[in-house]
């Protein structure tokens, strides 16, 4: 996709055999409850200079969930991408909690980018089953948890978290390496371990 503005009004479901590209530069408007799915690897290459946004196509809509599923989507790379206003869906029979939720998915990157404003689901992020590394993350005005890990191993460094809902982090049977984490303003716990 893109790059440029690219408009979406219906879910864009990718199966496990292809990959989703997003290129720098592109902002994609989503319409009100619209979900990107994928059991494929994905690859946001946002820049600094030409990053990539995923947001509400009406200001007072908010879109579904952007949604990566399956060990197909292993090695998936998210960089200087920015998602706001979403909420959540149900889709390939799974109910997905997270704004952005990533499930049973190995080796992913996340890095340079930022996750806000969300609303209705109970997490902004939220990872289950996988590896991941967060580098150089921002997580603003969280509807309720802002980053939930679920079963999960992998590496958090540089992340600000600001107005979470709920809680900053909410860990359950994970195991992650942290360093320099600032949460401000959770309205729960700053980290949940349980």
């Amino acid at each position: 996709l893109g790059p440029g503005v690219v408009t979406l009004k219906e879910d864009l479901i990718i199966p496990h055999n292809r990959a989703l590209i997003i290129k720098q530069g592109t902002t994609l408007l989503l319409g009100k409850g619209v979900s990107i799915a994928t059991k494929g690897p994905v690859f946001l290459q946002g820049s600094k200079d030409n990053p990539v946004h995923i947001k509400r196509l009406s200001p007072s809509d908010p879109w579904g969930a952007f949604i990566i599923h399956g060990m197909n989507s292993k090695g998936s790379k998210i960089t200087h991408s920015h998602f706001s206003g979403g909420s959540l869906d149900r889709i390939f029979n799974v109910d997905y909690s997270g704004m952005v939720s990533i499930h049973g998915s190995d080796d992913i990157t996340i890095e340079d980018s930022s996750f806000s404003k969300n609303i209705l689901s109970d997490d902004l992020l939220h990872i289950v089953y996988g590896n991941v590394k967060l580098i150089n993350v921002k997580f603003l005005k969280c509807f309720s948890d802002c980053i939930d890990f679920d079963l999960v191993t992998g590496e958090v460094e540089n992340v600000d978290i600001i107005e979470a809902g709920n809680d900053g982090i909410d860990f359950m049977a994970s195991s992650m390496f942290l360093a320099n984490i600032n949460i401000e303003k959770a309205l729960d716990k700053a980290l949940s371990v349980g």
